[in-house]
């Protein structure tokens, strides 16, 4: 399918904190938006793939986009929020392997190409969750209703349930989680002064999931923005549950590099930007579930950016240099 993601857990960071200074001297990073605040956060993925399979080199370049309005429902006392995310916007572009396709769901008056008629099913769905200042996720809700709204709006029998295979990981429960947990997942357990550091670590087991080592660095704070660097090193996860690819399941094993920086607003704790370039190398294993003893192992290396932007909606109805983006991610709810 034209759609698919090449490669699983490469997410970023999409809020980042809020931070309280004592003194001057060192900053507590806590996840605190106000209350009833919405913000459009939109995600874009560009990647150079190439693959080595039966002794051919095969080269593709793939981008896939997001934008995704996040609503703070509620504060609760003990400071966690609850949070609204809704699909505004996908797009995914693909050279190369496969073909070229195109598809933006900005466009409304251009068709849709068939194999991603999942990801335009997408568009007006959501779920809720609640994230702690932490940045730890629970209370997840609405995601089986949601693949029941998207399914509907796909053709009936094997054909949708393909489609649907292609947008799985974005309905899944156990996946979901995992998600979230790796875009919150990078608060320090202390305050830090700048020039301080600390480490995190990741373990997805969903879809191909890998672990994820990150070293950060809180690199300044001045006129309420920090900039935070971020360092960081994949490596395959052998608890991961493999990625189903129909009639294939494939076993991703690719160790490599992420580093970029990351800018937050420390009033409101809401990231303003993030770029981010990887690197990775390895082997993604085909295994027919038939003849599981009977693996093919297909040489890849993956080199790509992601970019992330982030902005209120009342902020971005009254600047010129937003109003494209307002078009991309959609209207405003009445």
């Amino acid at each position: 399918m034209g759609c698919r993601r090449l490669f699983l857990g490469l997410l970023a960071v999409l809020w980042v904190a809020s931070a309280s200074c004592a003194g001057g001297q060192e900053i507590a990073i806590r996840f605190a938006p106000a209350d009833g605040q919405r913000y459009y956060i939109k995600t874009v993925v560009q990647q150079d793939v190439t693959r080595l399979y039966m002794g051919a080199e095969e080269k593709g370049w793939y981008c896939q986009g997001f934008g995704e309005e996040l609503e703070v429902l509620r504060v609760a006392d003990d400071g966690s929020r609850t949070i609204r995310s809704t699909y505004r916007w996908i797009k995914y572009e693909r050279q190369g392997v496969g073909g070229e396709l195109v598809y933006d769901s900005s466009k409304a008056d251009e068709p849709v190409p068939t194999d991603c008629l999942g990801y335009a099913a997408m568009i007006g769905e959501g779920f809720v969750f609640k994230v702690a200042g932490d940045g730890g996720i629970s209370g997840l809700a609405g995601l089986k209703a949601m693949a029941q709204r998207i399914r509907a709006k796909l053709p009936a029998g094997e054909l949708g349930d393909e489609f649907m295979r292609e947008v799985r990981r974005y309905v899944d429960d156990k996946t979901v989680k995992e998600m979230l947990e790796t875009g919150f997942g990078l608060y320090p357990n202390r305050p830090v002064a700048v020039g301080g550091s600390w480490s995190t670590r990741v373990e997805q087991f969903q879809e191909g999931g890998g672990i994820r080592q990150s070293e950060l660095t809180l690199e300044r704070a001045e006129d309420g923005v920090g900039e935070i660097s971020i360092q960081s090193r994949f490596s395959p996860n052998p608890k991961a549950e493999p990625v189903d690819w129909g009639d294939v399941r494939a076993r991703f094993e690719l160790t490599g590099t992420e580093q970029g920086r990351i800018r937050l607003d420390l009033e409101t704790g809401i990231g303003l930007g993030t770029k981010l370039e990887h690197e990775l190398t390895g082997y993604v294993v085909l295994v027919n579930p038939e003849r599981p003893t009977q693996e093919v192992p297909i040489a890849m290396t993956v080199k790509g950016t992601t970019i992330i932007e982030v902005g209120r909606y009342e902020q971005q109805e009254d600047s010129k240099d937003m109003e494209q983006y307002v078009r991309a991610v959609g209207p405003r709810k009445p």
